[in-house]
């Protein structure tokens, strides 16, 4: 089973902020929602555009090519264009630190 890493500062994802970094070779965006961060692969399942500029509307990623939206706490597309998920990553928060698990398989 993979290892958590830390990817980022508790400090540096605001409620209601969207960072995007990279873990494990793999880009990812990580959001934070009353209170919880939830991280995601940083990639539209509808057209494979980034999340950087995306906007966060309640619990809702907003794609910012063509308005599709995925659920933060489980990666269900909620908008059409998209219509498949988008990968989510285990997350916690300890000392400070955001820590994510790899998905199975990837390193």
């Amino acid at each position: 089973m993979s290892e958590f890493v830390a990817i980022a500062r508790s400090a540096d994802l605001g409620e209601g902020a969207i960072l995007a970094t990279q873990v494990a070779g793999l880009l990812v965006v990580l959001t934070r929602v009353e209170g919880v961060v939830y991280v995601l692969d940083n990639e539209c399942s509808h057209d494979q555009s980034p999340f950087d500029a995306a906007t966060l509307e309640g619990y809702e990623l907003c794609c910012p090519r063509h308005a599709g939206r995925f659920d933060v706490r489980t990666g269900k597309a909620t908008r059409f264009p998209a219509v498949w998920p988008v990968r989510t990553w285990e997350a916690k928060e300890e000392n400070d630190w955001i820590w994510v698990r790899p998905p199975e398989g990837e390193r």
